[in-house]
C-alpha cells in the first residue's frame, strides 16, 4: 500500500507532465497539504497545554 506522500508524487508527475503551470498548482497542494498536515500533528500533541494556558489567561483575566 502507498503512503499518501507517494501517492501524491504519484499524481504530481502524472498531472505535471501535462504542462508546467499544472504541475505548479500540484506542488502548491502538496507543500501546502503538508503544512497543514504538520499543523495539525503539532496542534494535536501540544493541545493539552495550550488548554492548560487558555485556562489559565481565563483565570488571570477573572473568567472562572
Amino acid at each position: 500500500m502507498l503512503s499518501v506522500k507517494k501517492r501524491l508524487r504519484v499524481l504530481a508527475g502524472r498531472l505535471g507532465s501535462a504542462g508546467s503551470e499544472r504541475g505548479d498548482a500540484v506542488n502548491w497542494l502538496i507543500i501546502t497539504l503538508g503544512v497543514a498536515i504538520a499543523a495539525a500533528a503539532v496542534v494535536t500533541v501540544l493541545r493539552p497545554a495550550i488548554e492548560n494556558a487558555g485556562q489559565q489567561i481565563a483565570t488571570l483575566l477573572g473568567g472562572g
